[in-house]
């Protein structure tokens, strides 16, 4: 009986020894398979949670679509009227353009026939007349009257067979109720002292006038002294000349 008890007990510790070795790796095994399917419940939770976010992403994205299109929407209308806007500026800009060109055609055609008619104005005061004093023949090219100054450009021919005298550049002109006499600082050519027999001198007399309102002057009369020959014979040139 005793045997048995030992044996007993000794059979006892050495099950109790290998249900140690069994059951201890069991329970770690049990354990991890809990932490993993554990792990495995969570991941599906997450990713549960995950693909519900996405699907309320999906779900909203329509949403913000309709949006984003009416944003373009009033993008393309807004740029529409911006280009409206330009091409409108541009065309009012052109018509601008044109019409200023057209105004500046206009002046300057008004301009040409203006001075067009000033240059008629000016080519009827022109006068172009001839004498013949004693042998002396002489001739006004042109009376200009320029602002302040009138010009008389003149030539004169000695048909004679004498020596002539003359002082034209000494003579006077009386140009309305004024009376001038040129200026011989201003003067060119040669019209004063002897001309011999066949010769032809031409000049220009410049007379300054007191002020510029003499352009609408109807006559001028000239004044330019004697005409003297070899035997001391004389003869005055004077003449009174229409200038319109």
């Amino acid at each position: 009986m005793k045997k048995f008890k030992n044996w007993f007990n000794g059979l006892n510790g050495n099950l109790q020894m290998i249900l140690s070795f069994i059951f201890v790796p069991l329970a770690i095994t049990l354990a991890l398979i809990v932490l993993f399917f554990g792990a495995v419940i969570v991941s599906v939770i997450f990713d549960g949670f995950n693909a519900n976010g996405g699907s309320e992403e999906v779900v909203t994205q329509p949403d913000d679509e309709p949006e984003a299109q009416s944003n373009d929407k009033e993008n393309e209308d807004r740029e529409d009227q911006t280009n409206k806007e330009k091409s409108e500026n541009t065309e009012t800009q052109n018509d601008n353009e044109k019409d200023e060109n057209q105004e500046n055609q206009t002046n300057h055609e008004e301009s040409k026939e203006t001075e067009s008619s000033n240059n008629d104005e000016e080519v009827s005061k022109k006068v172009t007349k001839e004498y013949s004093i004693m042998g002396l023949d002489i001739k006004i090219n042109d009376i200009i009257i320029d602002g302040k100054y009138l010009d008389i450009d003149i030539t004169t021919v000695n048909t004679s067979d004498q020596t002539l005298t003359h002082y034209f550049d000494q003579g006077d002109i009386i140009i309305k109720n004024k009376q001038e006499t040129s200026n011989f600082l201003m003067n060119k050519g040669d019209l004063g002292g002897e001309i011999h027999p066949g010769v032809e001198k031409e000049g220009l007399l410049r007379y300054v006038l007191p002020d510029d309102t003499f352009d609408d002057a109807e006559e001028i009369t000239l004044r330019f002294g004697n005409i003297t020959d070899e035997n001391y014979t004389s003869e005055e040139f004077t003449d009174t000349i229409k200038l319109k």
